[in-house]
């Protein structure tokens, strides 16, 4: 689990690369139980063609 430092830095670098406002063209899932009860393919075709309007985070938790 990462340290809270280091998941400001990843938001800040997120948001440097321009990140934001951008669209999201194809999805990766390593780990299936991430995205239960979903199947994989029905959370990558909702994630698909969505614009990240925002990146925060609440404690250590990235929120796009």
């Amino acid at each position: 689990m990462p340290e809270l430092p280091e998941v400001e830095t990843i938001v800040r670098q997120l948001r440097a690369r321009g990140v934001e406002g951008r669209e999201i063209r194809s999805v990766q899932i390593n780990w299936l139980r991430t995205v239960e009860p979903l199947s994989a393919a029905s959370f990558s075709r909702q994630l698909r063609e969505t614009v990240i309007e925002q990146i925060s985070r609440t404690g250590k938790w990235i929120l796009f």
